[in-house]
């Protein structure tokens, strides 16, 4: 998901009263870095950056950013937010470069029904982000996990994960998603344990 919004240049202060006057305005203070140049100290427009802030959630979402009459293309990094509140109150963006890889954190989107799920079993879903590795032009804007196949027992594991120029920065063996057999089946296979021992 791509989205364009604009910020303005800002005076750097170390100055809290000068942040909390942006903020005060109806803007929020952001820096863009990574550019190999210095960071890029900018204000935001709050209504209209929180509108697009709000359409990203769910979704791997590159900010295009005009700043001066040209546009940056980032990620949001980190963002502040307010203890109180909530509210948003500062972020800062990671400048993209074509030929440069970054590491990114994608959600994962599990769709279907197991199959072990209409005999009892229970899906639980381990992972519902995972870090990728790769070019900006190969960012995955969600990773789609169809989970209809997984009986009693299976699982899903990062590598079963297969996208082109994507590496994940987890082990492969690591499962996102695995369908647990009933309690009920689980309770019946521990009594006929304690029953044989017992008989031994």
């Amino acid at each position: 998901m791509i989205l364009k919004i604009n910020a303005e240049l800002r005076t750097i202060s170390n100055k809290k009263s000068v942040a909390k006057e942006i903020r005060k305005s109806g803007y929020i203070p952001a820096v863009i870095y990574g550019g190999g140049e210095e960071a890029k100290h900018v204000t935001l427009e709050k209504l209209s950056f929180m509108k697009s802030y709000k359409k990203s959630i769910g979704d791997t979402a590159l900010f295009y950013i005009t700043v001066d009459g040209k546009e940056i293309h980032t990620i949001i990094k980190s963002r502040q937010m307010h203890p109180v509140t909530r509210e948003i109150i500062h972020v800062d963006f990671l400048e993209l470069h074509p030929g440069k890889a970054i590491s990114i954190e994608v959600p994962i989107s599990f769709e279907g029904e197991a199959t072990g799920e209409a005999v009892g079993g229970k899906l639980d879903v381990l992972m519902r982000k995972i870090t990728a590795h790769c070019l900006p032009k190969d960012i995955p804007e969600a990773i789609t996990v169809d989970v209809t196949p997984l009986n009693i027992g299976d699982s899903i594991h990062v590598a079963d994960i297969k996208i082109d120029n994507v590496r994940f920065e987890l082990a492969d063996d690591v499962a996102l998603v695995v369908v647990h057999a009933p309690k009920n089946a689980e309770t019946e296979d521990s009594s006929e344990e304690e029953e044989t021992e017992a008989t031994e």
